[in-house]
């Protein structure tokens, strides 16, 4: 008779799980952007201008930046309708006998401006006054921040929206440049209401420096 030897039963080896290529992350926008409820709702903050007693209210997000040298300051934020920069500097001053003259002169020149001239209003605040004027050009390309935080060329109407800051001296007047960057007119009109909270609340810190330096 044939003999037959058993071969010992062993458990059958588990094949390893295929390889998989780790799942790449999604591609995040360069900027993070805030929310309109964010923007409109959340919390704002106060910013001073440079070195001067005067404050601006603006959202938390937005970011302040210096460059010592040029004297330049800029603050960037989102707005409802995309990213905005403010610029702010300093001009040379003016002594109160030409302060009458350079408003009128200014005046003359948004007047030659036709149907372009959009506002010319010289505001008396408390510690200080401000020239406002905003002016439209031609229709040309503009850059501007698309939803996911990159620079993008797009045509548009520039609006040219500047508010010059007199601050009184003894001589006169220091005079600064608080304006607007390739902001358009479109932009403007989606988030009129907002830009303005924004520039409405320009005010003179009195805490600042003493009273009797920039009288009420």
């Amino acid at each position: 008779m044939t003999s037959f030897v058993a071969a010992g039963c062993e458990e059958p080896t588990e094949l390893p799980a295929p390889a998989t290529a780790p799942a790449e992350p999604a591609d995040e926008p360069a900027i993070r952007r805030p929310t309109t409820q964010q923007l409109v709702e959340g919390r704002w903050k106060t910013v001073t201008l440079s070195v001067l007693p005067i404050t601006l209210e603006v959202p938390e997000s937005w970011q302040q930046s210096a460059f010592s040298e040029s004297g330049l300051l800029t603050l960037e934020g989102w707005t409802p309708s995309g990213e905005v920069q403010l610029r702010f500097s300093a001009r040379p001053p003016l002594t109160a006998d030409k302060f009458e003259g350079f408003v009128n002169g200014a005046r003359k020149a948004m007047e030659a401006r036709g149907d372009r001239k959009l506002r010319f209003e010289l505001h008396e605040k408390p510690g200080f006054k401000v020239l406002e004027q905003q002016f439209s050009e031609e229709r040309r390309a503009m850059l501007a921040t698309d939803a996911a935080g990159n620079l993008v060329e797009m045509e548009g109407t520039p609006l040219k929206w500047s508010f010059l800051i007199f601050l009184p001296d003894a001589e006169g007047y220091k005079s600064y440049e608080l304006g607007f960057v390739e902001l358009s007119l479109e932009h403007y009109e989606r988030d009129k209401e907002f830009f303005q909270r924004v520039m409405s609340s320009l005010r003179h810190d009195g805490a600042a420096l003493p009273s009797s330096q920039f009288p009420r």
